[in-house]
């Protein structure tokens, strides 16, 4: 398994500086937010899109996949009764796909919880058909660009739909695709008030990525959870992709943060 960090956590520092203060610090991976290179996917040039893998090389990163994918999207949602609007929905999928695979990205992790909220007229059997079809019809390109991706559990408090590892499952078994499957989040995961083993080993089989955080979204390092039990239980089930920090809320600066979070976890990934 290897450390990666969100590139998120470091908003208002110019790329070159990011990449550079992340490899230094020892992570080997990054994790890219498309909200930090433009407001629209479809908007980040290709020019962008080599220099992103161009730093990357130079500082011997590997660009992970992408995370906060929706974010701040207007008519996109993956339940939404109207067909238009989930074509919509698909049309920008297979353009985060494209992006993904342009950086040289692995995953796309579909967390965005107002994108994925059922409507009260939305029945959640109704909710799995229609995410369902957005994915189903955006695998095959997924495939060619040799991205997967991965639907996100996320806690009650943040949506109606997919809120633990059962459900996401559901709709993994749905779409029935290599290129379609789950991820595990601490934070989102510690909302189902149960072992956190118990979770990895039921989505042994689908789990592709897995964000490192805290109850409520804090960094690894600044909380009470047992990480340990979390890399012991990954690496039985034969996990061994990235480990990306992902940090909602902060509790110290961004470097304090980068660097505790990696001087905890680093010591408990070598002991394995």
């Amino acid at each position: 398994m290897k450390l990666a960090i969100c590139n998120d956590l470091f908003q208002g520092w110019p790329e070159e500086k990011i990449f550079r203060y992340v490899a230094e610090l020892g992570y080997q991976g990054i994790e890219i937010a498309p909200f930090m290179y433009g407001k629209n996917v479809n908007e980040i040039t290709e020019e962008i899109r080599a220099q992103i893998r161009q730093t990357a090389s130079r500082y011997q990163l590997e660009i992970v996949g992408l995370h906060w994918v929706f974010l701040g999207q207007e008519n996109i949602s993956l339940t939404h009764p109207e067909p238009a609007v989930r074509t919509r929905t698909r049309d920008y999928l297979i353009a985060l796909i494209k992006f993904c695979a342009d950086i040289g990205g692995r995953v796309i992790v579909v967390g965005s919880p107002k994108q994925r909220n059922l409507k009260p007229e939305v029945s959640l059997a109704q909710g799995y058909q229609y995410a369902a079809q957005v994915f189903q019809e955006s695998m095959d390109y997924a495939a060619r660009r040799g991205v997967t991706v991965c639907i996100e559990p996320l806690g009650r408090d943040e949506t109606n739909f997919i809120t633990n590892m059962t459900e996401a499952l559901t709709l993994v078994k749905m779409i029935a695709h290599p290129n379609f499957k789950t991820m595990f989040d601490v934070k989102a995961a510690l909302t189902e008030n149960r072992p956190l083993t118990e979770i990895i080993n039921e989505g042994a089989a689908y789990i592709d990525h897995v964000h490192l955080n805290d109850r409520n979204g804090i960094a690894p390092g600044f909380g009470e959870t047992d990480f340990t039990q979390i890399f012991t239980a990954l690496q039985k089930i034969g996990y061994q992709r990235y480990l990306s920090v992902e940090v909602i809320k902060q509790q110290a600066g961004m470097e304090e943060t980068a660097t505790k979070s990696y001087n905890f976890l680093r010591p408990m990934l070598a002991g394995l």
